[in-house]
């Protein structure tokens, strides 16, 4: 017969194991996501933070509920869309506050959240 003391600590070790092996799929896939990161550069433009870029940023931030970083990338994917008259470009975020302003700002937007 189990006590509610040997319930506990199976319970326990159980959740340790379950931890150990999110923690180990996480290191794993970090290292996935890296060399992804690292093949994927260069394909990137950058835009550099200029005044016109923090000038929209902070419109943003005034006019939708957007964190700064938010509204900075927000801004600069903007403005790169406009300098390049690419009205295909598509801004794809897995924040949702940022999608629905990226749209609301007249952006093809795709939110990948869960």
């Amino acid at each position: 017969m189990l006590s509610a003391g040997d319930l506990d600590e199976r319970t326990s070790t159980c959740n340790h194991g379950q931890q150990r092996e999110r923690a180990s799929a996480v290191i794993n896939n970090g290292a996935d996501v890296l060399k992804r990161f690292t093949t994927d550069r260069a394909f990137w433009a950058f835009v550099e933070v200029t005044r016109d870029v923090l000038a929209a940023a902070e419109t943003l931030v005034t006019t939708h509920s957007l964190r700064t970083r938010d509204a900075i990338h927000l801004a600069s994917a903007h403005l790169f869309k406009t300098r390049l008259a690419a009205p295909e470009l598509r801004f794809v975020s897995a924040d949702q506050r940022q999608t629905d302003a990226a749209a609301a700002a007249g952006m093809t937007a795709t939110y990948i959240g869960s």
